[in-house]
């Protein structure tokens, strides 16, 4: 999360600021477009069949690990910038990511994160059994 974090849910703001800032962090999370978002929620569901509709939690993991990734990319001058062991660190010592570890989520929601954020169309996103192969070198063994 960004070093705003949580304190940034508490800070007052008008309507339109609420919105301008849910647009650029909409932007920043689904630069392929709205359908960057479904597209995650099925590739979830499709690797997950045992999740049902109760999908929140893995795509807040999922998410969380986007955005680490994203602030690998930003100008190391920049205060939310990270750098890639950084940001994995911060994402395998939160809880949600113990949690996704202990149900055997962990390997693919991180081969998803690093296939999506690689992606630069939305014909580039892949398919559940590409996500499968790369989610290999991300089990413990």
């Amino acid at each position: 999360m960004h070093k705003s974090g949580i304190l940034g849910w508490f800070k007052w703001e008008t309507k339109k600021q609420r919105e301008k800032r849910e647009k650029a962090y909409t932007q920043m999370m689904f630069p392929l477009g709205p359908e960057e978002r479904e597209w995650e929620i099925s590739m979830i569901k499709e690797l997950f069949p045992e999740l049902k509709k109760n999908t929140q939690e893995v795509h807040f993991a999922l998410l969380t690990l986007r955005e680490n990734l994203y602030c690998t990319q930003l100008d190391e001058e920049d205060e939310d910038y990270m750098s890639m062991e950084e940001a994995l660190k911060e994402w395998d010592s939160s809880d949600i990511t113990r949690s996704m570890g202990r149900k055997g989520y962990y390997p693919y929601l991180k081969a998803m994160a690093f296939l999506e954020n690689a992606a630069t169309s939305f014909d580039e996103l892949p398919t559940a059994a590409i996500i499968k192969l790369e989610a290999e070198k991300y089990k413990v063994k």
